[in-house]
């Protein structure tokens, strides 16, 4: 199945990235983990995050 961020045909699982589902592949959820991590850790501080 294609990997609905970056298309690559590649094992994907799903995801629920800002409310949305998807399916992504292995680095792109990697990459959306991190991401999410990092805003968390904004929000935490009482910032909003930067959009």
């Amino acid at each position: 199945m294609n990997c609905e961020r970056c298309s690559e045909d590649a094992s994907v699982s799903h995801h629920d990235v800002d409310g949305f589902a998807y399916y992504l592949c292995v680095p792109c959820a990697e990459e959306w983990e991190a991401v999410r991590d990092a805003t968390t850790v904004v929000d935490a501080a009482g910032r909003s995050p930067a959009r």
